[in-house]
């Protein structure tokens, strides 16, 4: 999307990092708002709650093509990524509990890699569908076209967000129902009951306070790679 946007938009390279930064800010911001709408409906409920917030984020993007309002864009990405803060908060638990104990590794570690292999093949579906017809076309090439024609190069490439992210807003509607009417049972997990306060507390877990600085890193040279990607 960085790239793109800097064409259809006009953005600068500061610019462009917002769209980077507008994702990744709502899990800092509604990472808390979402465990809280976890503990009220529940993990698969939150599952479906998640998918259908990616849905919205995405039709989202149809008016932002449309109007080629960089703001718009930056809205539809944080909405996305509330979306996902709710289902990984979800899901990752879920997994581990679904079945016994001493497979939980195994099963996370399988999403985990089904993961990364999604991160590996989207960028290449979106270039294939998005840019597909523009192989070539840079922001160097298209501020060198005349003005009516720069105008109609950036009009085609935005109205080219429409059919894939309306493609794939459907397919994340339709998984939710299929979530939300699936024999999946919807699991209640108890929190522990301790008459040692300290035992609530983040220092009887350092293995916690190390797993979260270890992914604090882990993505932070993930979007570094990302962006000189």
């Amino acid at each position: 999307m960085i790239p793109f946007l800097q064409i259809v938009c006009d953005l600068t390279e500061s610019q462009a990092l917002l769209v980077a930064f507008s994702f990744y800010i709502a899990y800092v911001v509604m990472a808390l708002s979402m465990s809280w709408v976890l503990d009220k409906v529940g993990y698969k409920h939150a599952m479906c709650l998640g998918l259908v917030g990616i849905a919205l984020g995405c039709l989202l993007f149809i008016p932002a093509a449309y109007s080629q309002e960089f703001a718009v864009f930056l809205v539809a990405q944080f909405i996305v990524g509330t979306g996902l803060t709710i289902l990984q908060t979800a899901s990752n638990p879920y997994i581990v509990k679904i079945g016994p104990q001493e497979t939980a590794a195994v099963r996370i570690s399988i999403m985990g890699l089904l993961n990364k292999f999604a991160g590996f093949l989207a960028p290449i579906v979106f270039t294939a569908l998005v840019l597909g017809e523009f192989v070539g076309v840079n922001a160097q090439s298209i501020a060198a076209l005349p003005e009516a024609e720069r105008v109609a190069q950036i009009t085609a490439l935005s109205d080219g967000l429409v059919l894939p992210y309306a493609y794939m807003a459907l397919a994340l509607f339709a998984l939710a129902v299929l979530v939300k009417f699936s024999s999946l049972p919807d699991l209640v997990l108890e929190k522990p009951q301790s008459a040692d306060a300290e035992a609530g507390s983040l220092k009887a877990y350092p293995q916690l306070i190390l797993g979260v600085v270890a992914l604090f890193l882990y993505v932070g040279v993930e979007v570094i790679a990302k962006i000189l990607r």
